[in-house]
């Protein structure tokens, strides 16, 4: 996977919460990636951000809006995460330039995000994706046989456009 821009946005005529997701998906390992934030949704937008979503329950139609579907969860602009049993607000906000890391560990099914290289605070402890099985500061992902292979995703939900350029590990910006 090569860095990539991803610009979405809709119409308000049914194509409202448009997503990207990368093109590898996985079952094992340790995967990382960052998000650059280009032209950031509107303060009225609820959801809009990076994250994660297992392919098995990836909608095919419909409302695809982010952790309204299968096993996705997105670090969203508000400073909230979504998906995945969560819905808290409570983090750092981000907008344009700001630089959103995810890190995978499917080994262990932990789910860390960093804004600008500090890693985020979950359940009252700050993200460590060297911490293993005990997943400090990581959001649980679902499992494999209920998820399917995960793959990094970006998602918004507005009228208006949204730009990220999305590094996998080729983009030096």
């Amino acid at each position: 996977n090569l860095g990539y821009e991803v610009t979405s946005g809709g119409s308000g005529t049914g194509t409202n919460y448009p997503c990207a997701y990368g093109t590898i998906a996985r079952t094992s390992g340790k995967w990382y990636a960052e998000f650059r934030c280009g032209t950031a949704p509107g303060e009225s937008t609820v959801e809009g951000g990076p994250g994660v979503s297992g392919l098995d329950n990836f909608p095919t139609s419909g409302w695809n809006f982010i952790g309204g579907q299968g096993s996705n969860c997105c670090y969203v602009r508000r400073g909230e995460l979504r998906g995945m049993g969560q819905d808290t607000g409570g983090y750092a906000t981000f907008g344009d330039g700001d630089i959103i890391s995810v890190a995978m560990d499917l080994d262990n099914l932990k789910v860390y995000w960093a804004k600008n290289n500090t890693w985020i605070t979950i359940g009252g402890s700050v993200g460590d994706p060297t911490s293993g099985a005990s997943g400090t500061g990581a959001l649980a992902m679902d499992a494999i046989a209920t998820s399917g292979p995960y793959t990094f995703m970006q998602g918004t939900d507005n009228t208006t456009d949204a730009a990220w350029v999305c590094n996998f590990g080729q983009d030096s910006t």
